[in-house]
C-alpha cells in the first residue's frame, strides 16, 4: 500500500515475481477473483540470482484485465500474459514496461502536484518501549476483525502510522497511535502531537492508549479521535496539539466524545469503512 502524502490518496500495489523468463517474456497467470480493484497496481518483476532484473512491468489492474488472455482453470477465470522484458519489443504491454531504477516514479506516473507540502520532520532513531507497545496493541485489536487488511507504513515520516483497508469495500483508514504511560501515583499524563508532521485528513484518525505500569497491561478505554477534530482535543499551541488524558476519568469533559472501550476498536475501524 502506497500513500501519496500531497493529495492524501492510497495505491495498492500487488508485486509478482518470476525467477524464469521464456523468451525474455514474464509469465504472469493471475485468477480474476485476485484483482479486486481496478485501480490497484500490479508490479511484475524478474528475479535473477539475488538482485531483481534491469525492466520491471507496473500497470493496472484494468489494463492488465484488458490486455490479458483468458482461459479456465479448475472452472474457474484465470488472467495468463506474456510480457516481454526487451527493450525496443514492440508489444502491446511495452508502454508498461519500465526500467527498474524508475519504479518509483512510474507507480506514482500520474502524480499532480498542486501546491508544495513541507517535507516531513523525522522521528528520533530510538523508539521508547512503551510507544512501540502501543502501535503493536492497536495492530492487535485491529487483527480482531476478519474484514480487515492491516499494514505498517514504511518509513515512518507521516500521520499514519497503521493503515487498515476493508476487503469488500476496499476503503482504507491511516491511523496515528499515541501511547501514554500511567499508574496509580500518575493517574493522567500528556499527549503530544507534533503538527511539523500530522496531515489531518478524513481519512486519518488518532487512537490514544495507555499503559499501566502497576498492572503492565493496556486500559481498557481508548480514544479514538477523527484528525480533523483533534483541535476539539486541544487548541494548537506552538507547533503542538498536547492535552492531558486520564482513561476512565471524566474530569476532562471535551474528551469525552472520543472515549471507547480498546476492545470494541477493532469493530469501530470495521464498521467505519464498511460503508
Amino acid at each position: 500500500m502506497v500513500h501519496r502524502i500531497d493529495d492524501g490518496r492510497w495505491f495498492p500495489v500487488q508485486v509478482k515475481g518470476r525467477s524464469q523468463l521464456r523468451s525474455g517474456a514474464l509469465i504472469l497467470i493471475i485468477g480474476a477473483s485476485a484483482l479486486v480493484d481496478p485501480k490497484a497496481i500490479i508490479v511484475g518483476v524478474f528475479v535473477e540470482d539475488d538482485h531483481l532484473g534491469s525492466r520491471v512491468l507496473v500497470i493496472t489492474e484494468r489494463n492488465f484485465r484488458r490486455l490479458a488472455r483468458r482461459s479456465q482453470s479448475d472452472g474457474k477465470l484465470v488472467l495468463d500474459a506474456q510480457i516481454s522484458l526487451i527493450p525496443g519489443k514492440p508489444t502491446r504491454w511495452a508502454r508498461f514496461i519500465f526500467p527498474l531504477a524508475g519504479l518509483s516514479e512510474a507507480v506514482l506516473s500520474d502524480v499532480k502536484r498542486t501546491a508544495a507540502v513541507p517535507a516531513p520532520r523525522r522521528r528520533g532513531t530510538i523508539a521508547r518501549a512503551v510507544g512501540f507497545r502501543g502501535e503493536t496493541e492497536v495492530v492487535r485489536r485491529l487483527a480482531d476483525s476478519d474484514q480487515l487488511t492491516l499494514y505498517r507504513p514504511f518509513p515512518d515520516l507521516e500521520t499514519a502510522e497503521v493503515a487498515a483497508q476493508h476487503e469488500k469495500t476496499r476503503r482504507v483508514l491511516g491511523i496515528q497511535v499515541k501511547t501514554i504511560g500511567v499508574d496509580k501515583r500518575h493517574p493522567h499524563n500528556t499527549v503530544d502531537i507534533d503538527l511539523a508532521s500530522f496531515r489531518p485528513a478524513e481519512d486519518v484518525w488518532v487512537v490514544v492508549v495507555a499503559w499501566d505500569r502497576d498492572r503492565r497491561t493496556f486500559h481498557n478505554e481508548c480514544l479514538v479521535i477523527p484528525s480533523l477534530e483533534a483541535d476539539r482535543a486541544a487548541p494548537p499551541y506552538r507547533g503542538h496539539l498536547r492535552f492531558p488524558y486520564a482513561p476512565g476519568s471524566r474530569r476532562h469533559g471535551r474528551l469525552d466524545p472520543f472515549r471507547r472501550p480498546l476492545a470494541d476498536l477493532g469493530n469501530i475501524v470495521e464498521s467505519e469503512l464498511a460503508s
